[in-house]
């Protein structure tokens, strides 16, 4: 009797515990077009981006083209020249190994346009 109970009782937790493991994953990689649950969290924190930040700078920096390169993903394995886009702060100098600057990527698909 004690042995049936126990067998019961382990596969009843068994079963709950899929159960609650395939609802907490039914909402990742399904946002039908909406941001995930953890993003929804996120933008509590947003707010509007003041005006000021559109205005020109009065020092302003510059962007410049680099190169590097990447492997072609169609499965050969061929080296490529691949294009980046990269913002230089004002008074930016590449000898200068105790300055620390805040990163930003932004990753664009899809063919460039000169």
């Amino acid at each position: 009797m004690k042995r049936s109970f126990m067998a019961t009782f382990l596969i009843l937790l068994i079963a709950v515990s899929m159960v609650a493991c395939g609802r907490a994953n039914d909402n990742i990689g399904n946002d039908n077009g909406n941001a995930s649950t953890a993003s929804q969290k996120q933008t509590e924190y947003l707010e509007a981006i003041p005006e000021e930040y559109f205005e020109n700078a009065e020092q302003q920096g510059q962007v410049i083209q680099v190169t590097y390169q990447s492997q072609d993903y169609t499965g050969n394995d061929t080296a490529i020249t691949k294009p980046a886009f990269v913002y230089l702060p004002y008074g930016y100098d590449e000898n200068d190994t105790d300055t620390r600057y805040d990163i930003l990527y932004r990753f664009i698909t899809g063919q460039l346009k000169n």
